[in-house]
């Protein structure tokens, strides 16, 4: 059986792919059923199977206005009436947010594990859905986010502990974007941190230990002809790519 670790983030991976494209590789890979939805350049699938529902979000497209302009809204907006949160991150919720609620409660959600995943932007978007769903609707949720900015600061942080959510936070080496927007503009992560080194190994380090470990990944990057790193391992590819090596 495929490791959550895995699964949550191929299907993190394939939801950047066309809907009909996306629906039918998770049927035919992890024999999941799904629905797929896009509004105004927000794009969210619901997937299920007899004892869980998921809700996957699609992150960043270097392409698209819409994303860029979400990602550079940085500044904090009240979410439903739960806490303050980025406003880019959560516009792109609302979008979609009312159909996936009708789609995971038409599947049973309160009666089955609920998990929500993205990467990017996907992975910001992926903290409010899990949010709204463990404070409106009373369940458990797990969280798996793959290369994710911060979403909130102190309120969030506040509402986020007094929900059921069990998060787990990837974060691959020189990845840019968890390191945005800034710790001094008052956001702040949330969850366990699995921190992927330069060897491409998921590992508990201390924050020293993975200083240490960028610096290497960065010359190790330079060596390679590759300038740009921090660019380079926000790649969902890369993350799929690790993830499954060690978790299959």
């Amino acid at each position: 059986m495929l490791h959550d670790y895995t699964l949550h983030c191929k299907l993190s991976e394939y939801v950047y792919q066309p809907a009909e494209e996306f629906m039918g590789r998770v049927k035919r890979e992890f024999n999941l059923k799904s629905e797929f939805s896009s509004v105004d350049g927000s794009d969210v699938a619901v997937c299920w199977d007899s004892s869980r529902v998921i809700i996957v979000c699609r992150g960043t497209q270097a392409t698209s206005l819409n994303d860029i302009k979400a990602d550079l809204k940085a500044y904090k907006t009240k979410f439903k009436d739960i806490c303050w949160a980025h406003d880019g991150f959560k516009d792109e919720v609302e979008k979609n947010l009312d159909w996936a609620m009708k789609v995971a409660i038409k599947n049973k959600m309160n009666t089955k594990q609920i998990s929500v995943c993205g990467h990017s932007l996907g992975g910001a978007m992926a903290h409010l859905f899990a949010l709204y769903i463990s404070h409106q609707h009373d369940n458990s949720v797990k969280l798996y986010t793959y290369g994710s900015p911060r979403v909130g600061g102190w309120s969030f942080h506040k509402a986020w502990k007094s929900c059921s959510i069990e998060a787990h936070r990837f974060r691959n080496n020189n990845d840019v974007v968890p390191g945005v927007p800034f710790a001094i503009m008052g956001f702040q992560h949330i969850g366990e941190l699995h921190y992927i080194n330069h060897y491409g190994n998921v590992r508990k380090m201390t924050y020293w230990q993975r200083m240490k470990d960028k610096f290497r990944g960065r010359w190790r990057a330079l060596q390679k002809g590759q300038p740009f790193d921090g660019v380079f391992d926000h790649s969902i590819t890369l993350y799929s790519k690790k993830i499954s090596k060690q978790f299959n």
